[in-house]
């Protein structure tokens, strides 16, 4: 199964373009793994949110095959845990589908035709993140998703150390251990023995995490 991550408008960051170039190396381990990137409509900043919206939506259609599935990552879409995304992931490659397409609008989201057309929608998050960050942040849980279903907990300590990097963020950082005790522990060792300064309360927190069996 061929997957694409298609996105509206370029990359500003030169540090998002860079850690999203970084995840789609590695997920081209596992699978093809394709970014399309369609340009923002010219004429965007002199257009109301509804006609850049129908603008998008017809260039997003057009990459659109009739066997394709298309998943849009949408605030209004389903919520999962990693594992269970992962489950999600395995069973689309199961069904023998050829092209699986997750779409990442513009700032203002989808047109109602992208909608009819979209097989599915998902939502990382129920905060409101950039349309840009949110490229990075599904390329992580993609990532992670192909993971889990390989049992590599190694790749998934890296991609919280390279997640902790980019947003200093304790609550990414703990999302990414959901499912992964093993990960859990030996980012706890990994602190203790190398003494990486930390935020205050990051480790008492996992390890009480760790002793309730979130994980």
């Amino acid at each position: 199964m061929n997957i694409d991550l298609i996105v509206v408008g370029k990359t500003d960051s030169p540090q998002i373009e860079a850690l999203l170039a970084d995840y789609l190396k590695r997920l081209n381990y596992y699978a093809k793994v394709t970014l399309i990137v369609l340009p923002d409509p010219k004429n965007r900043k002199t257009v109301s949110a509804e006609s850049q919206k129908r603008q998008e939506g017809e260039a997003l259609l057009r990459r659109f095959g009739d066997g394709d599935g298309v998943v849009l990552l949408d605030e209004r879409g389903e919520q999962m845990r990693s594992v269970d995304f992962s489950a999600w992931v395995q069973k689309r490659m199961n069904s023998g589908l050829k092209r699986l397409c997750f779409v990442i609008g513009g700032p203002y989201g989808f047109s109602k035709e992208v909608y009819a057309r979209a097989d599915a929608k998902i939502s990382l998050s129920a905060m409101t993140f950039s349309h840009q960050m949110i490229r990075v942040l599904f390329a992580e849980q993609l990532y992670r998703a192909f993971t889990i279903l390989n049992n590599e907990p190694p790749r998934v300590i890296l991609s919280a150390f390279r997640l902790w990097g980019l947003t200093g963020s304790l609550e990414s950082v703990l999302a990414i251990f959901a499912g992964h005790t093993e990960c859990a522990i030996i980012w706890c060792t990994i602190i203790n023995q190398c003494k990486i300064t930390e935020k205050p309360g990051f480790q008492s927190r996992l390890l009480v995490y760790l002793s309730l069996g979130i994980f």
